[in-house]
């Protein structure tokens, strides 16, 4: 049986990962969709190295939260866990910090 409706994401988030995971020879095929509507557009971001991308998504953060926009409403993406190590160090200290050590857990 496969679960292929989303009950969380909206349509825009949906479409970016199936997106994403299309591209992956390992995925099982199946047609994720969703219920919720288009929601915001989705911004794609290429970044040189993990230290700019983990720069560039703390200051995303940052500015968001001091926009007013409650971050436990934003969902960041990215390709390999692995890019995500940079996170801590960046954030440390600043205003996202308590966003990344919630994301960084071992089982997210």
């Amino acid at each position: 049986m496969k679960l292929e409706q989303n009950y969380h994401s909206t349509a825009n988030i949906v479409a970016c990962a199936l997106g994403v995971s299309r591209a992956s020879r390992d995925r099982v095929p199946k047609e994720l969709w969703t219920a919720k509507d288009r929601g915001l557009p989705v911004e794609i971001v290429v970044a040189q190295n993990e230290r700019d991308e983990a720069a560039y998504v703390v200051r995303t953060l940052q500015e968001a939260r001091e926009a007013g926009f409650d971050l436990q409403q934003i969902a960041v993406f990215y390709r390999a866990f692995t890019r995500s190590r940079a996170w801590p160090r960046r954030a440390r200290g600043r205003a996202a910090d308590p966003v990344c050590a919630r994301t960084m857990g071992p089982h997210h």
